[in-house]
């Protein structure tokens, strides 16, 4: 009887703690994708959590339907990307998208953006901040061809 409850508490009881998802696939589906990398962030407890990059040149993710709000506190960190030099290398564009989807969305507390290059989402907006104490940091956001940068911006919206 001792062993199998040590078992059943090892099964439901492990500890959690933050996580760290690499985006390694600049497709839209899939193992290692942006989407992906989201999905788990926010299907993990015990946040915060970091999502990094280690995507193949050209750097680019252009997803053609609306990537999942982010729920959990999770920095999607551009930075991580190897290469990084202080200028956003990682672009998330909006070019394949419907008109109506937007980019980045952070609906819980404490998320933010940092280092990416954020553009083309003509219709909708390209970060979304609606939990308490989101940021975005040191991004490139473009809304058309001459643009727009953002440094860090802290909001308590939410």
């Amino acid at each position: 009887m001792r062993v199998f409850l040590i078992v059943l508490l090892a099964l439901i009881g492990g500890s959690s703690s933050a996580a760290t998802f690499a985006v390694t696939n600049p497709a839209d589906l899939g193992t290692g994708t942006l989407r992906d990398a989201i999905f788990n962030a926010n299907t993990t407890p015990a946040a915060p959590h970091r999502i990094t990059f280690n995507l193949p040149a050209p750097f680019t993710i252009s997803p053609s339907n609306a990537l999942h709000s982010l729920t959990n506190n999770t920095l999607v960190d551009g930075s991580s990307q190897p290469g990084f030099a202080g200028t956003p290398i990682i672009r998330l564009t909006g070019t394949n998208a419907a008109t109506s989807v937007g980019g980045l969305q952070f609906a819980g507390p404490g998320g933010g953006v940092r280092a990416l290059r954020i553009e083309r989402f003509d219709d909708a907006a390209a970060v979304t901040l609606l939990g308490r104490s989101n940021f975005v940091e040191g991004c490139h956001i473009f809304s058309n061809l001459t643009g727009v940068t953002v440094g860090s911006v802290p909001t308590t919206t939410g």
